[in-house]
């Protein structure tokens, strides 16, 4: 067996009830949490033993489509 890292991009669809895990490798489908909800997903994380790193986004980030112009 082989085991390879591939990287994803991690964000919790409900993190206030019923917590659904939500995993793309594609930076502009996921899902984008405020400052205060990061600690709430992050024990969350932590609870379903998934190894993560928080990435703060900046407006500017090319990658991310935006609903708002």
């Amino acid at each position: 067996m082989i085991t390879r890292v591939v990287p994803m991009w991690v964000g919790i669809v409900s993190p206030f009830k019923d917590p659904i895990i939500m995993y793309t490798r594609s930076p502009n489908e996921t899902i984008l949490h405020t400052e205060n909800d990061i600690l709430m997903v992050t024990e969350i994380l932590h609870k379903k033993g998934i190894k993560h790193k928080v990435t703060q986004v900046e407006k500017t980030f090319k990658n991310f489509k935006t609903l708002l112009k």
